[in-house]
């Protein structure tokens, strides 16, 4: 069992490190996309999946800010088609942990509506918004340098990460 505030600051020390990671990492041409070698390593595919699996699930997350970081580095994919696959992929976790807190008994927050520790109106409306908010999301993306679309991404970690620890 993780406290609550262990487990805040156990997530606010994975955002930081993957910030890190992603800014110092060695640079190439993000949106090169004959720099995508034309084997794949598909043996760190289930090892990327059971990463983001384990550490999504634990931290509420739907597994982007570790899927687009290992599908660049690890697999050398553009920035844009990471973005569009772990998109893809957090679909499928997000409905796999979804189900997982919903089947936990929780007896507290009644009034919100929640099946194990899911809220329903919490979800529904945070849900419903993000879903039509994320067009522009994806147009803002596909309109910037893939370069300035790691940078605010790794940024934006490590600020969450420095708040959370604050």
């Amino acid at each position: 069992y993780l406290s609550g505030e262990l487990h805040r600051r156990l997530f606010a020390i994975l955002l930081i490190l993957i910030s890190i990671y992603g800014i110092y990492l060695g640079e190439r041409d993000l949106d090169n996309w004959e720099d995508i070698p034309s084997n794949l390593h598909y043996r760190k595919l289930p090892v990327i999946g059971i990463t983001v699996g384990v550490v999504s699930s634990l931290f509420g997350i739907g597994g982007g800010i570790l899927t687009v970081p290992l599908l660049v580095h690890l697999l050398k994919l553009p920035v844009r088609m990471a973005i569009g696959t772990s998109c893809a992929m957090m679909l499928l976790t997000s409905l796999t942990g979804i189900v997982g807190y919903m089947l936990q008994p929780c007896p507290l927050y009644q009034h919100l509506f929640n099946i194990g520790y899911v809220s329903l109106i919490f979800g529904s409306v945070v849900g419903l918004v993000a879903m039509v908010s994320s067009k522009y999301g994806a147009l803002l993306a596909y309109k910037l340098r893939s370069k300035t679309l790691k940078n605010i991404l790794y940024l934006l970690l490590m600020l969450v990460g420095i708040r959370l620890l604050c």
